[in-house]
């Protein structure tokens, strides 16, 4: 495998960090009910939801603005992997690449939804 260049290497933490927030995104209902919260509290406060509108599940227009954002930012991040993914070839560019169009997915997903749920989970379908 031919190496990348350089300057690649805030990509692929980009990239990375793309998918973990997906990931945190599309079970932010779940993780809740394993006593996990992936929402920032800075960005929380930012739109004033509070622990006690999570503790009650409420999707208010805090909660969908607060969502809005956390979606938009996993869309750039996941974004910033294509100059990377370009660089690559042969199976693994393709991989990495579902991977990225998977993330994004999810992220429509999410926002067109019905901005996530705390009651469900979107999930990606087979094409």
């Amino acid at each position: 495998m031919r190496s990348l260049q350089r300057g690649t290497r805030p990509l692929v933490g980009q990239h990375l960090h793309g998918l973990q927030v997906t990931n945190f995104w599309q079970d932010v209902a779940r993780d809740f009910q394993k006593g996990r919260i992936y929402l920032p509290r800075v960005d929380r406060d930012q739109f004033g939801y509070s622990r006690d509108q999570l503790d009650a599940h409420l999707e208010n227009d805090a909660f969908k603005s607060l969502m809005k954002l956390e979606v938009d930012r996993g869309v750039i991040w996941l974004s910033a992997g294509t100059p990377l993914i370009n660089q690559l070839s042969g199976r693994l560019r393709k991989e990495i690449q579902l991977f990225q169009l998977g993330g994004l997915r999810i992220l429509e997903k999410i926002e067109d939804h019905r901005l996530p749920g705390l009651d469900d989970t979107p999930q990606a379908q087979k094409v």
